[in-house]
């Protein structure tokens, strides 16, 4: 991203709820100050935040995110977003246009057992992966359920001549990213293991809008290989818990917006 001046405005650049949070956590650590989620709406400049800053309006602080997790919470209300992505589920039916389809070409010796198990762990670690959305009285809610594990679909793609071979891959790639989810069914991801040869590989992913976006697409691929990793060492994954989930997010946007 190119340099971002002081009187430019974070949502016009694309922020969003996530980077939210990683601003308040960030100014929390490097400033010892605990921002309301609110400021950032009403001062969506570094030059607006600084002179709320500065203003003394703000308190230092230790406390933990201003979100309060809420342990144990099995259902949820539908964050503003994924309102409105379940209304238009339920006015068009399942419709793909809202899957992040992703394709990852792997070279190198591959485990396939370390990769399904750190699937796996990537689905337990996220609460959002193992959401399904259900209709309560006429209302979108959104239900956590304990376990929702995935088969990694193989396909083996060696006996085709290279040419092929790289059209298959397209092919299947395609109906990878066009097959629909059905939202009342978790978890909404899917994986394809394409195998092209001893050290090639391809990894198709497949996540639905309404529980993740571009931003945390990138992060879950970086958690999905830092646990391969440790599978792959007998090791213990070096992640930090995480101290909210998505549904923490959507009950606070709704009680306070």
């Amino acid at each position: 991203m190119p340099t971002i001046g002081i009187h430019d405005d974070f949502f016009e650049l694309g922020g969003h709820s996530i980077l939210v949070f990683q601003i308040i956590s960030r100014l929390r650590e490097e400033l010892k100050i605990e921002l309301p989620i609110q400021y950032l709406f009403q001062a969506p400049t570094i030059d607006q935040l600084s002179k709320l800053i500065e203003g003394d309006l703000l308190k230092a602080t230790d406390t933990p995110s201003i979100v309060i997790p809420a342990k144990g919470q099995v259902q949820a209300p539908l964050s503003y977003m994924q309102q409105g992505l379940w209304f238009l589920d339920r006015l068009e039916g399942q419709n793909a246009t809202y899957n992040l389809p992703l394709i990852l070409r792997l070279t190198g010796s591959l485990n396939r057992d370390c990769l399904q198990k750190a699937i796996a762990s990537l689905i337990e670690r996220h609460e959002a992966l193992r959401t399904k959305f259900i209709t309560v009285e006429g209302i979108g809610q959104q239900e956590i359920v304990p376990t929702a594990g995935i088969d990694l679909n193989f396909i083996d793609l060696r006996e085709f001549a290279p040419g092929e071979r790289d059209l298959r891959v397209i092919q299947l790639a395609k109906e990878a990213a066009q097959l629909s989810f059905d939202l009342t069914q978790a978890p909404l991801i899917r994986a394809k293991l394409l195998y092209l040869a001893d050290n090639s590989h391809v990894l198709l992913l497949t996540v639905h809008h309404i529980v993740a976006d571009g931003w945390s697409m990138n992060m879950l691929i970086e958690e999905l290989w830092t646990f391969y990793r440790a599978f792959m060492a007998q090791t213990k994954a070096e992640l930090t818990p995480l101290p909210i989930q998505y549904a923490d997010f959507a009950l606070w946007q709704r009680e306070y917006f």
